[in-house]
């Protein structure tokens, strides 16, 4: 994901977008952000993702469906400039 304020990349697992509460700091420049989900991207991500839960049912059972999930939230994430 990149700041929208400074466009630097920012990992989701970094320590500051991994902080309690709604509003995050980017550790580049400072500046407030939070996160949001992009519909967009949920609505294009949705059948692949339905398409390897499936397919890997098979080895996984029901965790299958929990990886689809995840997989599918950390696809559609983005960063929005704080209110």
């Amino acid at each position: 994901m990149k700041c929208p304020h400074c466009n630097t990349s920012i990992s989701v697992f970094s320590k500051e977008m991994n902080r309690f509460g709604k509003r995050k700091i980017c550790p580049h420049c400072g500046e407030g952000v939070t996160l949001g989900v992009r519909f967009a991207s949920v609505a294009l991500w949705f059948i692949p993702v339905i398409a390897l839960s499936l397919v890997l049912h098979r080895w996984l059972g029901g965790g299958a469906t929990a990886l689809a999930s995840v997989l599918l939230l950390l696809l559609s994430l983005r960063l929005k400039p704080a209110a």
